[in-house]
């Protein structure tokens, strides 16, 4: 089951070198690491999750990067596959990987130290969907947390009634308790029942009664949010700078705890750091992807949407960093992920999966029309979309198609799609990477001087995320004499990121 033997992981449950910090349990075993950057990318096996479990999923991310204050983030690699053979990565499927399904759901205790970019394996199947709390449980493994119920103490606290549950999680070990050895440190004393990472009473149940109970006056409560103890391990472990809401009203611990540049219960278990810097913001990895990108030039903000959070740059500068997409844009939810997104007159239009238009004027939700995106068939399901409307006669749709061919749309429509590569022959480089590698997304951007510009950003195996801009050939037009879109190369490509100034990334 996946590409590493699961030995020491089974259901979810780590049996080696853990490391206990109070009341809550924090992986130290050093085949396990933080993830790189405070990023976890991902990817979603094909064909195994419907759009509405994808975007439980999704959700579950979101929830868990919004109660860390953003200082963790998750990185869908899924719509453009792998660009990097160097970059670790998650695969997340029903299975679990080849081989064997998985019986149950799990994840190893972090990132696999040694997985040189192969991809490590985890299953969520549907008995860990049912709820947005459940998901969250299995990605706090992913990330680093510990499962409550199975920590050495944990008699005082609450019965486990392996009699209730079913065979086949008993035998994966969902139940066990984590060995009481010279590799672990807990305080006996302490017990967070209201951890995301602890099982509900009912899972795992084989008749419908109470598999965990507690035994104490304190009720196992978890309503699909980080318990403050959980956000402090977490912050410990990343060094996040950050304040933990306390949603259950338990008080912090006695000491908000700083990360040391190891953790160790001994000398062979530690959790390596990076040295690389953390990145100010997901905007700012190589491996970014965006669902749809579009420029409110009345307010000089540029919109970037991935996944179902919302990034927005102003003058160079991060105003939002992850914000959900239904906090910036409220009302009916569009099927993520997105697959088009433009502004235009004081408007934005959101195009959904089912090719459903969303009409937002002031950030406050209008319409929604089926199927109105744009009329023409080869644009549908692309989305790569830009809006030029600075100057009226230049009010018009660009988008490139599966093909790698440009179009237009509007006043000023063209006669036929154009070759994209082929208008940037003057740049070899460019020009051969067009060829092999589609066009992620478009916005318009506008220049120092009022120049308004066409921008493009794709992937390169092997490269950051490229950035290029491009102007019409013709002042006050994208046609040429022919009815094509003609554009010419104005800035060269380079690391998107170095487009923001609040990345601080070199071009």
């Amino acid at each position: 089951m996946g590409i590493f033997p699961i030995l020491a992981v089974i259901g979810m449950i780590i049996l080696t070198r853990l490391h206990f910090i109070h009341c809550y349990v924090i992986n130290t075993d050093k085949d396990y690491s933080r993830w790189p950057n405070k990023i976890v990318p991902f990817i979603f096996t094909p064909g195994d999750y419907s759009t509405a479990e994808q975007n439980l999923i999704l959700t579950a991310m979101s929830t868990i990067s919004t109660d860390m204050g953003l200082c963790i983030q998750w990185l869908n690699l899924s719509p453009s596959g792998i660009p990097y053979p160097n970059l670790n990565f998650v695969i997340i499927s029903r299975s679990g990987g080849p081989g064997i399904p998985s019986p149950v759901c799990y994840s190893y205790p972090g990132m696999i130290t040694i997985q040189n970019g192969l991809g490590q394996h985890m299953s969520i199947q549907a008995s860990c969907m049912s709820s947005v709390r459940e998901v969250m449980r299995i990605l706090s493994y992913l990330i680093g947390l510990r499962p409550e119920h199975n920590k050495p103490n944990r008699g005082s606290y609450i019965t486990v009634n392996t009699g209730a549950a079913t065979t086949v999680a008993v035998n994966a070990g969902a139940f066990n308790l984590l060995p009481n050895t010279a590799a672990i440190l807990y305080n006996p004393n302490e017990f967070d029942y209201n951890s995301i990472t602890m099982l509900s009473p009912l899972t795992y149940s084989a008749s419908g009664a109470a598999v965990i109970t507690s035994t104490t006056s304190t009720a196992i409560n978890n309503i699909g949010r980080l318990s403050i103890r959980d956000c402090q391990a977490l912050s410990f472990l990343y060094s996040c700078s950050i304040t933990c809401s306390d949603y259950y009203g338990n008080g912090a611990l006695p000491t908000q705890f700083t990360r040391a540049t190891t953790l160790s219960t001994s000398p062979s278990s530690t959790v390596s750091s990076s040295s690389t810097p953390a990145p100010v913001s997901v905007l700012c990895s190589p491996n970014f992807i965006a669902d749809a990108v579009f420029n409110d030039y009345n307010a000089h903000k540029l919109y970037f949407i991935s996944n179902n959070l919302v990034y927005v740059v102003q003058n160079g500068q991060i105003i939002e960093n992850g914000t959900p997409l239904s906090t910036d844009f409220p009302g009916p939810a569009p099927v993520l992920p997105i697959i088009a997104g433009y502004y235009s007159g004081g408007s934005v239009f959101l195009v959904d999966q089912n090719q459903v238009t969303f009409l937002y004027i002031n950030n406050t939700f209008v319409s929604q029309t089926p199927g109105s995106f744009p009329a023409v068939s080869a644009a549908t399901g692309y989305g790569n979309v830009v809006t030029l409307g600075i100057n009226p006669n230049l009010a018009v749709i660009l988008y490139v198609d599966t093909n790698g061919d440009i179009s237009s749309v509007g006043i000023n429509p063209s006669t036929s799609p154009k070759d994209l590569a082929s208008l940037f022959t003057s740049n070899a480089g460019l020009f051969n990477d067009l060829n092999n590698n589609n066009v992620q997304e478009m916005y318009s951007v506008i220049d120092a001087s009022g120049t308004e510009k066409v921008a493009f950003l794709y992937q390169v195996p092997g490269k950051p995320l490229q950035y290029f801009d491009a102007v019409p050939c013709v002042p006050d037009t994208v046609l040429d004499p022919s009815g094509q879109v003609c554009l010419k190369l104005s800035t060269s490509p380079r690391n998107f990121a170095s487009t923001i100034a609040a990345c601080n990334v070199p071009p």
